[in-house]
């Protein structure tokens, strides 16, 4: 119960505070780096990215750290609308994905959450409607109502933990594309 409240905590802060993130070109993927003029969330040591205003990429890497820092939080609705990315790489160390941060993507095909994932927000991956394999780290406890509603493509779904550990995970109501996939567990 602790653990939840400080995740209230912890994202109540960083959705209060300003963030802009910035798209630069390199080896054919677009990173995300923070701008030194820009502003961004910091809370804790960690960083928050909550904005994005090119919805024509294709491929993004989402930075593991910035000035040394973890970043930990893909704010809500972030990459929302980028109906032409087809490739994510999180990096390990991301803990929460926000609502409707990846919401009609519609091209994404696959994608894997880090060990570090420990919430995924209401309507995170809704109407993706190509997606077709999710891998999921045994750390997530919660993934919150239609966070893949719409998502009728996916046929696989690999778990990093046992089958009890993903009986013990609060997946809310609309998801029932997840949970009618072939799940298949590492322990």
């Amino acid at each position: 119960m602790k653990r939840f409240y400080f995740f209230i905590i912890f994202a109540m802060l960083f959705t209060a505070l300003p963030v802009s993130a910035c798209a630069t070109l390199s080896s054919s993927l677009v990173f995300y780096e923070i701008q030194e003029n820009d502003s961004y969330g910091e809370w804790a040591g960690e960083i928050c990215i909550t904005e994005n205003t090119d919805k024509s990429i294709k491929k993004l890497k989402v930075p593991q750290t910035y000035n040394g820092k973890s970043v930990s939080v893909i704010g809500g609705g972030v990459f929302a609308g980028c109906s032409m990315l087809t490739e994510v790489y999180l990096p390990e160390g991301l803990k929460v994905i926000e609502d409707s941060s990846f919401t009609l993507c519609e091209q994404l095909l696959e994608i894997n959450l880090p060990e570090s994932m420990l919430y995924i927000g209401s309507r995170a991956f809704e109407s993706d409607s190509e997606l077709k394999k999710i891998t999921i780290g045994k750390n997530v406890f919660r993934i919150a109502e239609n966070a893949f509603n719409n998502c009728n493509n996916i046929q696989e779904v690999y778990y990093s933990g046992s089958q009890e550990e993903w009986s013990k995970i609060d997946i809310w109501e609309g998801n029932d594309c997840l949970i009618n996939a072939n799940i298949h567990f590492a322990i």
